[in-house]
């Protein structure tokens, strides 16, 4: 029973960070790439924080149980863009650089929880909660954002270098039919149908992992 309870608190404290964490991370895939020209992000509606639009429910329930698990993958368009290879590579950094700066407001907030002061068992509880999702949010995102620099495809890593960037910016698989998408469970390729809202797109998703 002990053991029952303690996971579903270790459950309860990573729901929300995972939530918000993959939530931040694809909507600024998608932000960043529709501030460059491409609306393709914004045509699927990806351009919210919201959690029901980004959360794979599989990978949302391997990250809360497992620490490592992925989210859908963003649609983006790199013909869009003036300087296509640029483009992509500001496209791929933005997810683990909105990890980044997360993991900061995490510590931060961690260090601000250790200081309110517990005058009864209620609060002390609670606090106790609240810091532990703290915690938990500020390591997740770190290690969000380390892992998905990692330059193995299908990772962001493998397309934030300009120079290396020209295979991801002249991808010719069409997103309105089939994308390619690599779990990071087992690094292979499949392909996944996916009917355009508005029009043929061509280009690159992004699938964000995490082993943390």
């Amino acid at each position: 029973m002990d053991k029952i309870l303690v996971w579903l608190r270790e459950f309860l404290v990573a729901m929300p960070a995972v939530l918000l964490a993959l939530s931040f991370h694809e909507f600024a895939h998608g932000f960043v790439s529709w501030k460059l020209g491409d609306p393709t992000a914004r045509n699927f509606g990806r351009l919210t924080l919201n959690p029901l639009k980004h959360i794979d429910p599989l990978g949302f329930i391997c990250m809360a149980l497992f620490h490592f698990g992925w989210a859908k993958p963003v649609p983006v368009n790199a013909r869009y863009y003036k300087k296509p290879r640029l483009g992509m590579a500001l496209t791929a950094a933005a997810g683990p650089a909105m990890n980044l700066l997360l993991g900061f407001f995490g510590m931060a907030l961690f260090k601000l929880l250790l200081l309110v002061p517990t005058e009864s068992a209620f609060m002390e509880g609670f606090m106790g909660v609240a810091i532990d999702i703290a915690r938990y949010f500020c390591l997740l995102n770190v290690g969000l954002a380390i892992f998905n620099l990692i330059p193995v495809p299908p990772l962001d890593g493998s397309a934030t270098d300009p120079a290396t960037a020209q295979a991801s910016a002249t991808c010719r698989c069409p997103t309105h039919r089939f994308s390619p998408v690599a779990s990071p469970r087992n690094g292979r390729s499949s392909t996944r149908s996916t009917p355009s809202p508005r029009r043929t797109a061509r280009g690159r998703r992004y699938r964000t992992g995490v082993s943390a």
